[in-house]
């Protein structure tokens, strides 16, 4: 595996797994990077041959599901801006969106699937989308930072899995209505404490989390399943 894969990976992440020893996280983290440029790859050869602008759409006033995942060339979301009834939107494997902002006025969306978009780094953008219940950000590699999900009190399934820069789980704290936390594969979390409060937690994906050693804070979820670490 070269060089190039390992220090693409966010250097707290690296930091993290090196000193704990963790070289099987390690690895499997470059491989599933490298796998994502990959596809990037792909995706950028075809996008001379799909849909690489949404643009015929942004005059839809009644939108309220759109399913745009794998089309390689769309990169701007922009069109999407206006579209005041949209609900579910699955732009996932959009290899060529970085920036959620189009999304910031949409106060309707319930649903977002932006998972394997490795540009995002930003989930900012979202921090207002109250009626927000399900976030798939997963293999969204760029992403370091959940806090501006602290405040979607209607959330109540986040996929982050595969988000290898994530080591704090405490912008969730507040989140009473999440049922479903799947951070499976974060390397670098290690505390899970901020999950004690979360009395709505029924199912919990931790899976080769492996800093992980204490589930304690967990005891008085009764409802909870575990997978892993």
């Amino acid at each position: 595996m070269g060089s190039s894969s390992i220090t693409s990976l966010p250097s707290e992440v690296l930091r993290r797994v090196v000193n704990k020893g963790q070289r099987s996280d390690l690895f499997l983290a470059c491989k599933l990077l490298r796998d994502a440029r990959h596809r990037y790859a792909r995706g950028a050869r075809a996008r001379s041959n799909g849909i690489t602008d949404l643009s015929p759409l942004s005059s839809l006033s009644s939108l309220q599901t759109l399913k745009c995942s794998r089309c390689f060339g769309i990169a701007n979301l922009s069109p999407l801006s206006s579209l005041s009834s949209l609900q579910t939107l699955d732009c996932s494997r959009c290899f060529g969106i970085a920036n959620l902002s189009p999304l910031s006025s949409l106060s309707s969306l319930q649903t977002l699937d932006c998972s394997g978009c490795v540009g995002i780094t930003d989930l900012s953008p979202l921090s207002s989308l109250s009626s927000l219940q399900t976030l798939d950000c997963g293999g969204c590699v760029g992403i370091t930072d959940l806090s501006p999900l602290s405040s979607l009190s209607s959330l109540q399934t986040l996929d982050c899995s595969r988000c290898f820069g994530i080591t704090d789980l405490s912008p969730l704290s507040s989140l009473s209505s999440l049922q479903t936390l799947d951070c499976s594969r974060c390397f670098g979390i290690t505390n899970l404490s901020p999950l004690s409060s979360l009395s709505s937690l029924q199912t919990l994906d931790c899976y080769q989390c492996n800093g992980i050693t204490d589930l304690s804070p967990l005891w008085n979820l009764s409802s909870l399943t575990i997978n892993g670490p």
